[in-house]
């Protein structure tokens, strides 16, 4: 697999919308507060309506939940876009997880060293908070 960036034919998406059609790749069928849950953060209906829109996603179900929502699943554009054959090309969660793909920045000071890292006399330690002040 290319990557769930895609490739030079996939559209420009947020960071937002890259790890919302992830979790739907992954999760599939799954609706909006799963979405929002995997994220840790709201999953609006902008980020849905911009994935339906270039085709990645569509909301053919409704989930079996109190006010029945829809659930989303990737389609088949997706699978072109990121150079996909099946779902079953995804990378393993595990893996991604083992190599430290899927963490987050814990603290100002992991996102310093993301963001600055390579810059001549940081330390991300004795520097934390600086850039942000």
């Amino acid at each position: 697999m290319k990557s769930l960036r895609g490739d030079a034919g996939a559209p420009e998406l947020t960071p937002t919308e890259i790890l919302a059609v992830t979790a739907i790749a992954y999760l599939q069928p799954a609706t909006r507060a799963e979405l929002s849950r995997v994220a840790g953060k709201k999953i609006s209906r902008d980020v849905i309506g911009v994935l339906k829109r270039h085709g990645l996603i569509d909301g053919v179900l409704r989930a079996p939940q109190p006010g029945a929502p829809f659930a989303y699943v990737t389609t088949k554009k997706f699978l072109e876009v990121f150079g996909l054959a099946t779902l079953r090309e995804l990378p393993d969660i595990e893996r991604l997880e083992d190599e430290g793909l899927l963490e987050m920045p814990k603290s100002e000071a992991d996102l310093d060293a993301i963001l600055f890292a390579g810059e001549e006399g940081f330390d991300a330690e004795s520097d934390a908070g600086e850039h942000w002040e």
